[in-house]
């Protein structure tokens, strides 16, 4: 079987799901539909899809909720999201919040969307970012900021940081990050969603850690974050693509 990229799209009504299989109906992509957040979770779990794309307004549970529960997955938190949204600016800021890698605003445009997917299909056909993309974070749960480790992944929504420090899931942290490229230390803070220790190994190709969700994160270091994640990613090699084994590069 050729390579192919894997895309899940995810909505609850069948026109996202027509539109975006018209849109990307070549070779090279194969696409996967859920029409639930539930559903979707299962199935990226399955897959290990390199893109998803998920609808912000799900009847049966908001695509926002969605978006965060994926980008707090052990297993998932690194696949890019595009949220697809009425073009009302609370709620293109709302998912922006809920820590996607991009959003596209209804009506939908076919160059647009493939043009936004082609760009963030280079985060997911790469594998956890190497040692000389660490950023620098001190932090601490107040604003003393008493601790410093490094970040080994980051998205809009949140990074994992490795430490030996016992952070229990629900931890708020104050953070300074150092972004590449970025003049200033960015503060904003945080909440620890998932742990990996010897103890509880959810993710054995990273190291003791926790993963957290930025709380309060403005506009301007989103951009920028997402602009060092892009950059840092097509520089990384590019991982196994192979449709037939969803685990061999993810």
């Amino acid at each position: 079987m050729g390579l192919s990229y894997r895309i899940l799209i995810v909505d609850d009504v069948p026109l996202l799901r027509t539109l975006a299989k018209n849109y990307f109906n070549r070779s090279e992509y194969q696409l996967t539909t859920a029409g639930s957040v539930a559903e979707a979770l299962r199935m990226a779990t399955a897959i290990r899809p390199h893109l998803i794309i998920m609808s912000a307004e799900l009847l049966n549970q908001n695509g926002l909720v969605g978006c965060r529960q994926i980008k707090n997955h052990p297993a998932l938190f690194t696949t890019p999201v595009i949220l697809v949204a009425n073009n009302e600016s609370e709620t293109l800021e709302q998912c922006w919040q809920a820590g996607c890698d991009a959003v596209l605003p209804r009506p939908l445009n076919r160059r647009e969307m493939v043009a936004l997917a082609q760009k963030l299909l280079v985060l997911g056909d790469r594998g956890t970012p190497r040692i000389e993309y660490k950023i620098l974070v001190r932090y601490g749960t107040d604003d003393q900021l008493e601790w410093h480790d490094y970040a080994i992944n980051v998205g809009n929504g949140g990074l994992f940081l490795a430490t030996k420090n016992r952070l229990p899931v629900g931890t708020v942290l104050y953070l300074e990050l150092l972004i590449p490229g970025v003049a200033n230390a960015t503060r904003c803070r945080g909440q620890v969603t998932w742990v990996n220790s010897a103890e509880k190994n959810l993710r054995p190709d990273l190291p003791t850690g926790v993963g957290i969700e930025f709380t309060e994160l403005d506009s301007a270091v989103r951009k920028e974050l997402q602009r060092f994640v892009l950059d840092a990613a097509r520089k990384l090699p590019i991982a196994s693509r192979r449709t037939s084994d969803p685990d061999g590069g993810e």
